[in-house]
This record gives structure tokens, sequence and C-alpha cells, in this order.
């Protein structure tokens, strides 16, 4: 059995890890944690979101801001839309979640898979321990 070679990331240079998400215009959307206002904004953000995704727009993003007030639901509703809609890259700081798209996303993303299911198929089974 061989083993595909190892990357050299030693040459691999530090890289500014917020670089896409200042290259594009962005749609704000603030959630502040009253239900009826969170709900409205999910809906203007949901269309927004599968408006890129279905021009493929590499020039806009949105922006979904939680305020100080605003629930944990509303980030993991925002993190639901953009499954449905098929919007696989975004990014969540602090108060903050960005929703882009690269030029290069699904070549990344397929990148990405690949190397994961070459290190599910090189690594070594744990062993178990058991007591009789």
């Amino acid at each position: 059995m061989t083993f595909p070679p190892r990357t050299d990331i030693s040459s691999i240079r530090q890289y500014d890890r917020y670089q896409y998400l200042h290259m594009r215009r962005y749609f704000e959307v603030e959630l502040s944690g009253s239900p009826k206002d969170d709900e409205v904004h999910l809906e203007a953000a949901r269309s927004l979101i599968t408006q890129m995704v279905e021009r493929n727009d590499t020039i806009t993003g949105v922006h979904i801001r939680l305020r100080k007030g605003a629930k944990y639901w509303s980030l993991i509703r925002a993190v639901d839309i953009c499954e449905q809609a098929g919007q696989r890259i975004y990014v969540v700081c602090d108060s903050d979640m960005w929703v882009l798209r690269m030029s290069h996303s699904e070549k990344l993303l397929e990148s990405v898979k690949r190397e994961k299911e070459a290190i599910e198929l090189h690594s070594i089974p744990s062993a178990t321990m058991g007591y009789k």
C-alpha cells in the first residue's frame, strides 16, 4: 500500500484570512432580537442569498449583523437559509455573518472533499482496548 505524497506546507505564505470579505459590495441585514423584525430581515436575506446563488454573483455579498439582543435561533436560521439556497461559503465571526461566493468556490470545495477522502482512506484505525 502506498500513501500519497505529503504536501510541504512550509512554502505556503501566511495570508489575510479576511481578504475575500473586502473585495465586494455587501447588502446589510441586521438582526435585533425582535422576532417579527428578524423574520422579515431573514426573509430579505433569503431573497438576496437565493439571487446571489442563481446568478453566481461573485461581486456582491450579504452581511448579516447580529446586534446585542439578537437570539441564537436567528443565526441558526441564517445558516439554514444558506444551506437551503446551496450557498456553502459563509463566515461567522463574533456578531457578524458574511455570505459570499467566490469564482473558484466549487473547485475549492471539490479539492477539500478529495483531500478529506484521502485522509480518511489512509488513516490508521485507532485501537480499542477491552477487558475480560
